[in-house]
């Protein structure tokens, strides 16, 4: 199961890079710079790289950025897969920094995570001018888990450098959904997957019937369903209608809450051929361009002072 999760995540940002294309093609010349396992955090996990449209000593004014949460079920996947997205956003003027957090076990729940997730922005608040990073807000993002922990930390938590933008490809938005053992498009064995992690990320101990009926309670706390609101950040969403780890009934259940919530802005984009991987194959090309542009001009709107 882990496996084929990341070779889907693999594919969600081999497609990304592809459609950045089209934001190369806007952009202008530059020189752009990375530095790598910068130290956020006392653990060995807790590191990130920073990607710059230049080198912080030739750059004369500070720039907007993007957090990059890589995905891989919260326990497998690493910081590298926000390469792709900075390829395309530093060539618009933007800095990326993607990030390395504590993997799920017995020891680190999703509250950890989070916690890790408030360290880096801990970091970006007293160090970001030296990079020459805006600090007044930021956008947050990711694929699959990461989407998860960026709507999460996004609607739950209170960032020292305010958020103003999320996206989330794929992301699980309630875990209490049943669907999640349901799904006609899962592989077989999922549903132990699911309840395996389900219970580390919330340090509970439902059986798996309990997780098949929906009374999980716990579950809603680390769901961020749970927590988005009028006053939440704006979001991109994407979501496949084949998706084998995410069922759809999770992007049913997202997309009514978010109609529920009176003037929140947001878009909702449905790739109705896709699995977990987004447009794998290019078997949803128009939508995937339109969802990316959509995030491109998402990080315009609530980032840029125009």
């Amino acid at each position: 199961m882990k496996k084929k999760s990341i070779a889907v995540l693999a594919a969600v940002a081999f497609v990304f890079i592809i459609l950045l294309a089209v934001l190369l093609l806007m952009s202008g010349t530059n020189n752009p710079a990375t530095y790598s396992d910068v130290k956020y955090g006392p653990d060995s996990r807790n590191t990130l790289d920073i990607y710059l449209p230049d080198s912080a000593e030739n750059m004369t004014a500070d720039v907007p950025a993007f957090l990059y949460i890589h995905g891989g079920g919260w326990s497998t996947g690493s910081k590298e897969d926000g390469k792709g997205y900075a390829e395309g956003l530093n060539s618009n003027g933007y800095a990326v920094i993607s990030i390395n957090y504590r993997y799920l076990s017995d020891d680190v729940d999703c509250y950890d995570i989070l916690d890790d997730i408030d360290l880096v922005m801990k970091f970006i608040d007293e160090n970001g001018a030296d990079y020459h990073i805006r600090t007044d807000k930021i956008a947050v993002g990711g694929d699959s888990a990461g989407g998860h922990l960026a709507m999460l930390y996004a609607y739950s938590r209170e960032s020292p450098v305010p958020v103003a933008f999320v996206m989330s490809g794929v992301g699980p938005a309630d875990l209490s959904d049943p669907g999640f053992f349901e799904n006609p498009y899962a592989a077989k064995g999922s549903d132990v997957f699911f309840w395996s992690v389900f219970n580390q990320l919330a340090g509970t101990n439902y059986t798996l019937e309990e997780m098949k009926s929906g009374n999980t309670p716990e579950l809603l706390k680390v769901s961020p369903i749970y927590y988005i609101g009028e006053g939440s950040a704006p979001t991109v969403f994407g979501y496949g209608v084949k998706d084998e780890l995410v069922p759809f009934s999770n992007a049913e259940r997202m997309k009514a809450k978010v109609e529920s919530l009176d003037g929140y802005e947001y878009e909702f984009w449905v790739f109705e051929n896709s699995g977990h991987a987004l447009n794998e194959n290019g078997v949803d090309s128009e939508v995937a361009e339109r969802y990316y542009l959509g995030v491109f001009e998402g990080l315009e709107k609530y980032l840029l002072d125009y």
